[in-house]
């Protein structure tokens, strides 16, 4: 991009008059300009009708060079207004992308004068900009559309004006009869517009429009809703998210194309920010974990990625208000403030945990005894148990995101059935039949099965008497129950019937079980029997599976995103691992898989619209390897347990292989946000996942631990910091350089945690950073004395004295200058506390190894410390200990040495002190400036007069003789800059 040229520049590019090519150029600067008598709206004119590409391109950069110079002439505004139209209807796409460039940079000017060129953005700008939306050059296209932006942006034009003129051709393009890439780009800029356009109108002109498109049957289509879905939702509201745009939302991480799921994993954070905690606990939490078992690995990786900063969005805004900056960053800005709220938040946890307990408590006992009670009245009455569990079946959707949302060690039924008699309540009657799973069996009559028949199994006869024996005695045990008592006097005697028919029911249960277990072992001794014939089948179709999947993959490798996943695809309905062992039974009835060694091996996906949670309905995932067993350190209900063991289970090695080689390292970069979100009373949850963390191989999942150890101690408190961080803490200080410099970073703010008596162990560890792997990595060292300088008041002066000083001795001698500049700064410090012995002892070491110093940069470190301190103590002190040796300074050698003591003379010291003539000090100070401005160098006189104390006085000019023979023998009067460096 060329910058801005005069008009007067562009007849390097005219054409030759005396030739008919177009393409040549004058003679250079050495010909006269042809353009001198022509005014700048006629300079446009000639060139801007030119048959040379490169002088309409000029006219083009140029026109607000032209508007100008002509802003005050209305008839020559609309002539520069008339090019630019014309230019617009360039056939060459360059010219049109150039003008389209300036288009910014010329509302930027209208707006600096509104009371000539007011009318130029709605009227010429804006409708170019909105021509160039629909261009056929798609580089015309996007810069025209970056222009739009900016004119939002910077606020160039008004809303009103876009409602009229831009919208409407953004949601034509949108409609299904536009070409592909225009509606690609339209719904790209719709979401860019959206922010900026504000609320009222994009619910008002988007909102449907892009609800429509999210279901859209092109798929780069609904990417890109997916892609911008977090802002657009920003900009609606809570409300008309949930109502309108969450149900697309849930459409779009169940596409059938994997680039569409993972953008939908990219945004699920600030999705989840605009829902409200009840729609983020039981819709979206189970919606994200469909994402982190998808099929594809790359949406697997975008969901792991993406997994803590959702889990953190289910914290407190009590608490995360406290940790947004001026840029909108989230970060720790006030240490103490964070941990009294976070203080107050535990302690109104554990209390709403007790009085939960209690409820509990009485909720369970209570229970127990409608339990005893409904258990014998039900088995006299059991003819509504199928009304019963229809209607059970029609609530299950309502129940079905709570459930989840849940933690409990009870399976899913059993929890469906407690909130079943939670809603029963209200009800009249004193008994539930849903306590029992089948109906009572009455007595049988066993007939003997013989195993060693021929056939090897049960006779068919036999088998049917027998299940008509089963029926009639039901029937009679049903017809007897059904009939009510007609009178008080036979109560007693149904109580001891319904003992004595418990008691046969019991040892029925006992029968059936062993005729269940025999009628097993005769199915497997058939089955075995047919093994072997389906074996030749079996393998045949395993065969033809296994080079259809091979054809599969290799086409979602040409085409990763427009090709569908096999399994979330609508043509095919393949079986999963899980289904394929489990019986028919239990695809046709609502049976419970839950398995006390994995909690979460039984969990499906949640849909507030299709009740996913149906087993009937549903796809089941099969168990997690990766995922905790057993139950969990603590229980919690502030954020679904499910998503935290996926947290926990990023750390596992398998999670590297099949999911992401750097999964570990984002786990450890948004473990901060989880424990915060958890609160310190969960903080075993993530404890060792901490630990592993802090071991890993890799430096780079280490560092990040180490630059944000500080930060969680805030959060855990200094006990916890104390017990878990401390010892991770120490091992940090031995690692790496790369991972010694992210906690070196924050060193100071985590000491601050520890306590006085812990704080002072890391005393005799600090020197242990001057040691590093590389001796040139000084950014190190200027890291380790700004830290420096934020230690001195955590510790006594005799500490200091004992641990920092030499320290900071060392690195004010270092050999580059921003070290040293910095371990001045600590120094400044460390002399500031005012200790005597203290500054007698570094008042001796200044002198002997900075002013007395024989390398230069020393000396002018000594004048740059002297410049800090001057202003930071008191003066009797500074006269006293340290301006002597500055004073002698002031005759160096070398002129920097000079120059620096002359800006502490001339600027640093307070007009008080240097205008005081009953200080002891005043004349030498005065001699010494005057000295100074009239030095030989003009830097140093420069610095004398800075402070507007002296005059900058050069001396006269003296001529020099050369005595015959000295100049061949080299000698000279003054020391070369070789011998000045050396010294």
């Amino acid at each position: 991009m060329l910058d801005q040229n005069n008009m007067a520049d562009i007849y390097f590019y005219q054409e030759d008059p005396d030739d008919d090519s177009e393409n040549t150029f004058s003679d250079g600067y050495g010909g006269s300009n042809p353009d001198a008598g022509l005014t700048p709206v006629a300079k446009m004119e000639k060139y801007a009708s030119s048959d040379n590409i490169f002088n309409r391109q000029m006219v083009a950069r140029t026109v607000l060079e032209t508007l100008r110079q002509v802003t005050d002439v209305v008839e020559d505004t609309q002539s520069v207004f008339m090019i630019l139209a014309r230019l617009g209807q360039d056939v060459e796409p360059v010219v049109r992308a150039e003008l389209m460039e300036q288009v910014p940079h010329i509302a930027m000017y209208c707006q600096e004068v509104p009371e000539h060129l007011s009318h130029v953005v709605p009227t010429h700008l804006l409708p170019l900009v909105v021509t160039f939306l629909t261009d056929k050059n798609n580089q015309v296209r996007k810069t025209s559309q970056a222009a739009l932006l900016v004119l939002l942006e910077q606020g160039l034009v008004e809303k009103s004006d876009v409602e009229e003129q831009v919208c409407p051709v953004i949601i034509k393009f949108t409609e299904a009869d536009s070409l592909d890439d225009y509606r690609t780009e339209a719904v790209a800029l719709l979401s860019k517009m959206a922010p900026m356009i504000g609320r009222e109108m994009s619910e008002r002109l988007f909102l449907e429009r892009f609800a429509a498109l999210c279901v859209d049957p092109l798929f780069h289509v609904r990417k890109v809703c997916a892609a911008n879905f977090g802002d657009f939702s920003g900009v609606v509201g809570p409300e008309s998210t949930e109502k309108i745009l969450l149900p697309k939302f849930f459409y779009l991480c169940e596409d059938g194309v994997w680039g569409v799921r993972k953008a939908c994993a990219d945004v699920f954070m600030p999705v989840s920010c605009v829902c409200s905690p009840t729609v983020r606990q039981t819709e979206l939490s189970p919606l994200f974990i469909n994402l982190l078992r998808d099929q594809s690995r790359w949406v697997r990786m975008a969901a792991f990625q993406a997994l803590g900063p959702f889990i953190s969005t289910f914290a407190d805004p009590a608490i995360t208000a406290l940790l947004h900056n001026e840029n909108g960053e989230i970060i720790i800005t006030d240490a103490e403030q964070l941990a009294e709220r976070l203080n107050i938040l535990e302690k109104t946890r554990s209390q709403q945990r007790e009085s939960s307990s209690k409820t509990i408590s009485a909720n369970l006992n209570s229970e127990e005894e409608n339990t005893v009670n409904n258990n014998t009245d039900d088995i006299v009455v059991s003819n509504t148990v199928n009304n019963n569990v229809e209607e059970m079946d029609e609530r299950e959707d309502e129940w079905s995101a709570q459930l989840v949302a849940t933690s409990s060690p009870k399976s899913l039924e059993e929890r469906r059935a407690n909130m079943y008699f939670e809603s029963r309540r209200g009800d009249n009657s004193n008994y539930s039949t849903f306590l029992y799973w089948r109906e009572p069996v009455a007595s049988l009559d066993l007939v003997d099965i013989d195993l060693d028949a021929s056939e090897g199994g049960i006779q068919d006869t036999e088998m049917v008497d027998v299940e008509n024996k089963l029926e009639s005695e039901s029937s009679e045990t049903s017809n007897s129950s059904s009939e009510p008592s007609s009178s008080n006097e036979e109560e007693p005697k149904k109580s001891e019937e319904v003992k004595n028919i418990a008691e046969e029911v019991k040892k029925e249960d006992e029968a059936v079980k062993e005729l269940e277990e025999e009628v097993k072992l005769i199915e497997v001794t058939d089955d075995e029997d047919s093994l072997e014939e389906n074996k030749e089948e079996e393998s045949k179709e395993d065969t033809e599976k296994g080079e259809k999947e091979e054809e599969k993959e290799e086409k979602s490798g040409e085409d990763k995103e427009g090709e569908e996943d096999p399994v979330k695809s609508s043509g095919s309905q393949e079986t999963s691992t899980l289904e394929m062992f489990q019986s028919s039974s239990a695809e046709k009835e609502n049976i419970s898989t839950f398995d006390p060694q994995n909690r979460w091996g039984s969990f499906t996906s949640l849909h507030s619209s299709r009740s996913s949670l149906d087993s009937r309905s549903t796809e089941v995932h099969p168990p997690d390897p990766a995922l905790p067993k057993g139950p969990p350190e603590t229980d919690q209900s502030i954020v679904p347990q499910l998503l935290i063991d996926h947290y926990v289970s990023m750390i596992d090695p398998s999670r590297a292989q099949t999911v992401d080689n750097d999964i570990a390292r984002h786990c450890a970069f948004s473990l901060p946000a989880v424990a915060l979100t958890l609160g310190r009373s969960n903080w075993p949850l993530l404890k060792e996942t901490y630990e592993t963390l802090a071991n890993d191989m890799q430096w780079k999942v280490r560092r990040t631990l180490a630059s944000s150890i500080h930060e969680l101690g805030v959060i855990l408190g200094e006990e916890v910091a104390a017990q878990d961080l401390v010892p991770i803490f120490n091992g940090f200080i031995k690692d790496l350089d790369e991972v010694r410099i992210g906690m070196l970073k924050h060193l100071a703010d985590f000491l601050k945690l520890l306590q006085e008596k812990e704080r002072q162990e890391y005393l005799p560890k600090l020197e242990a950073f001057l040691k590093m792997d590389n001796e040139r990595n000084w950014r190190f060292r200027l890291e380790l004395a700004e830290q420096l300088g934020l230690l001195v008041n955590l510790f006594t002066p005799e500490q200091v004295k004992a641990y920092l000083a030499p320290i900071g001795l060392t690195l004010v001698q270092d050999k580059v200058a921003a070290v040293r500049i910095a371990a001045t700064v600590v120094l400044s410090n460390i002399i500031q506390l005012q200790d005597t012995e203290l500054n007698n002892y570094l008042n001796g070491e200044l002198a002997d190894k900075l002013a007395h110093s024989t390398h230069w940069n020393r000396r002018q470190t000594f004048g740059v410390l002297c410049s800090e301190l001057v202003i930071s103590i008191p003066y009797s002190s500074f006269s006293q200990d340290l301006l002597p040796h500055l004073l002698d300074l002031s005759w160096d050698r070398v002129p920097n040495v000079r120059m620096q003591v002359a800006k502490v003379l001339g600027y640093s010291l307070p007009d008080e002190y240097y205008d005081d003539e009953s200080l002891a000090s005043h004349d030498l100070i005065v001699q010494a400036l005057n000295q100074l401005s009239r030095d030989d160098d003009s830097d140093v006189r420069e610095a004398a007069a800075s402070g507007h104390r002296v005059n900058n006085c050069p001396p006269p000019v003296q001529m020099e003789v050369v005595v015959a023979g000295e100049e061949e023998a080299g000698v000279s009067g003054s020391p070369s800059w070789a011998e000045i460096a050396a010294k």
